[in-house]
């Protein structure tokens, strides 16, 4: 027995109950979350949790921060569980070359820039806080 939601169709979306894609870059999202890089909702976020003004992080660096991986090393397959199976040891091959390398290195440096950015603005806004509560 398998559910609807997880039958293929070709004419939709392959999503998990929670509304999840599999081909969905989970490690690019949060990295941009971080950056406050929300898109079309970034106003949303600004107005549920008073973090992440949209007139401060609109725009780029921040949409750009990502992992450097954009892609599956193997096509998901088209009956459940839809994953393709997992290398066995030895059998997996890392990207070698220099492009794989300026990737890897440009996704190391988003993750840094995103960390950093998050770090300044908690630094900025203690600061503030301290200033307010000694006035």
């Amino acid at each position: 027995f398998i559910p609807q939601f997880y039958q293929l169709q070709p004419s939709k979306f392959i999503t998990r109950s929670n509304g999840r894609r599999l081909s969905d870059d989970i490690v690019d999202i949060e990295l941009r979350a971080v950056a406050c890089a929300y898109g079309a909702v970034d106003q949303l976020v600004y107005n549920l949790t008073g973090n992440c003004n949209p007139s401060i992080y609109r725009g780029t660096p921040n949409y750009l921060v990502g992992d450097g991986l954009d892609a599956n090393d193997r096509p998901f397959i088209n009956t459940f569980p839809y994953m393709a199976a997992p290398f066995q040891g030895y059998e997996a091959q890392p990207p070698t070359g220099p492009e794989a390398a300026a990737r890897v290195g440009l996704g190391v440096a988003g993750g840094a820039l995103a960390i950093a950015l998050v770090a300044l603005h908690r630094r900025r806004r203690l600061a503030r806080h301290t200033q307010d509560t000694q006035s």
